[in-house]
């Protein structure tokens, strides 16, 4: 089974124009605010050296994703998805972070009640 990135499901949300291109026909359009955000991550990596950039995956949905930052509170992990820009309109981020918490869940076999998108633009 061919597992869909976790981070297409933001982008199908986004526009489902640009999932083809990028998923089906495996074109990227590399400008420099991908750049930025390639960056921005590698930041949040080195920063936290344990629960960064952790490879999740869930069989049963056939997903497979990174999440930016595993957060614990109380003995819950919490995912947190690193975005260089501001909060928009629509819901891909949190439909992505969202499918991150069921990865984590279906692997850890623990409860995840909630998640953060921080916003590098408005460093909330």
């Amino acid at each position: 089974m061919e597992y869909l990135p976790i981070s297409k499901i933001n982008t199908f949300a986004f526009c489902q124009r640009r999932f083809f291109y990028e998923y089906v026909l495996h074109i990227q359009d590399v400008n420099y605010h991908v750049l930025e955000g390639r960056y921005l991550h590698e930041d949040v990596y080195a920063e936290h050296d344990e629960d960064a950039a952790v490879w999740v995956w869930s069989d049963r949905l056939g997903l497979v994703g990174v999440v930016d930052l595993i957060e614990h509170q109380a003995g819950s992990p919490i995912p947190v998805e690193y975005k260089k820009g501001r909060r928009n309109h629509f819901d891909g981020d949190a439909l992505q972070l969202c499918a991150q918490g069921i990865c984590i869940e279906e692997q850890r076999n623990v409860n995840v009640t909630h998640g953060y998108v921080y916003y590098h633009a408005t460093r909330r």
